[in-house]
């Protein structure tokens, strides 16, 4: 008699993926036809036999490039002489070359499915590994750089201090994050347009010293820049298509991966006009409609606006949605496909993924370590149930992934429901 005042967990263990929701409308335009075991065999062999493959072709990828990583890969270069550089599987460019790279929709006829990797040194000290992306399924990237705004980055010379010197934050050299005793060894990768400053990397990310301090080295190889100048790619338009026509419900939804490495604090990016800042971060984004950006955290935090009142910290297992505009012409490449951010639909919300999201993402799991950083981490979501109504749990198999999150739920700027739902928090 006391079985009413148990409460029953239901714990479902979904070992395919399921069926992403879409509209109605995108649902009665592409109706699904029954799936059968052969075709889904046909669907999991293609993704696998692309990642594997993308994995031979763009492993250990240079900073500042590009590579095709399974067709099929359409480039389109700031000078048409070198459109023969990127062709066929394996091929690699620098982004400096670049304009854009499309990518091709899942084709189980043809064996096709669009993946290319990028390694943008973004605002990363050059002594530490760039940031990767990775664009699988049907989308597109291309630069919103500025050949006259862009610098590229070059070796970092070795440097000495030579007396106690202060290290700056930033461009104003008014803000301090440290000082060096006499006699430390650094590396500088910039100087400051007058050669008065030179940028080091200090305790995982840069600081700005003092040439004089340093012994005035010869800083002859080192770009002179200003707070205005980007790296290649540093910002960029982000075009994703909402699904996949075929293999729905095998593969991932198209979509972009961004990692950055552990040796630096925080890398930023500018994506379809959001400021975007990475902490260790596994993050996804894509389109799910044809005005909607989503930003999935699936390790370390990311960041949208930092800095700014509209700042919206998405740690792992959360999301958010942005509104965007209609396409426009707004990157370098010259045509109607961009679409920055709509400012009228306000200050995103922070969201929980669902079980749905975490198993479309599922097969990122399998993309090879020789083109990321290390492994796509996907949470496990659990829906329990029982008196009192449905309660989700999410589990981690990394908690190193939860690090940032955890200092900044003591710090207080996360909300405390969220860090009781990452378990941050009692």
């Amino acid at each position: 008699m006391y079985l009413r005042h148990i409460t029953l967990i239901v714990v479902v263990v979904v070992l395919v993926l399921v069926n992403i929701p879409q509209s109605s409308h995108a649902q009665s335009e592409n109706p699904l036809s029954p799936i059968s075991s052969q075709q889904t065999n046909v669907c999991a062999t293609l993704v696998r036999d692309a990642f594997a493959q993308t994995g031979t072709n763009c492993g250990n990828l240079d900073r500042n490039s590009a590579c095709y990583g399974f067709k099929t890969v359409t480039p389109s270069f700031i000078d048409s002489d070198d459109d023969a550089l990127i062709s066929e599987p394996g091929d690699r460019a620098e982004l400096t070359e670049l304009e854009s790279l499309m990518t091709s929709a899942i084709k189980t006829s043809t064996s096709e499915y669009g993946i290319t990797v990028l390694k943008p040194q973004a605002n990363i000290h050059s002594s530490v590994d760039a940031a990767s992306l990775v664009l699988v399924g049907e989308g597109q990237i291309e630069s919103d750089v500025e050949p006259e705004m862009e610098y590229v980055p070059v070796e970092p010379i070795f440097v000495s201090t030579s007396s106690e010197t202060e290290v700056f934050k930033d461009f104003n050299f008014s803000e301090t994050i440290g000082s060096l005793a006499s006699g430390e060894n650094l590396f500088a990768d910039a100087a400051s347009l007058d050669g008065n400053y030179l940028r080091v990397l200090f305790e995982g990310q840069n600081g700005w010293v003092k040439a004089e301090d340093l012994g005035s080295p010869d800083i002859s190889t080192l770009p002179k820049i200003d707070p205005d100048n980007r790296t290649p790619m540093q910002e960029y338009y982000l075009t994703t298509a909402s699904f996949s026509r075929q293999c729905r419900t095998q593969t991932p939804p198209p979509l972009m991966v961004a990692q950055t490495p552990l040796e630096f604090k925080q890398v930023d990016m500018r994506i379809n006009e959001v400021d975007v800042r990475f902490e260790e971060a596994t993050t996804v984004f894509r389109l799910p409609s044809t005005r909607v950006m989503e930003v999935y955290t699936l390790g370390g935090v990311t960041t949208l606006f930092p800095d700014t009142s509209n700042e919206l910290i998405i740690p792992p297992g959360h999301k958010a949605r942005l509104c965007l505009r209609a396409a426009e012409d707004l990157g370098i490449e010259g045509d109607k496909d961009d679409k920055g951010l709509d400012t009228r639909c306000g200050k995103p919300r922070l969201l929980r993924m669902t079980r749905g999201d975490a198993l479309s993402l599922t097969p990122l799991g399998n993309l090879p370590t020789n083109i990321t950083h290390r492994p796509i981490p996907i949470p496990v979501i659990i829906i329990a149930s029982g008196i009192g109504g449905v309660i989700q749990q999410i589990i981690f198999s990394d908690p190193t992934l939860l690090a940032i999150a955890r200092r900044l739920c003591q710090e207080g700027k996360i909300p405390a429901s969220v860090c009781r739902y990452l378990g941050l928090l009692p």
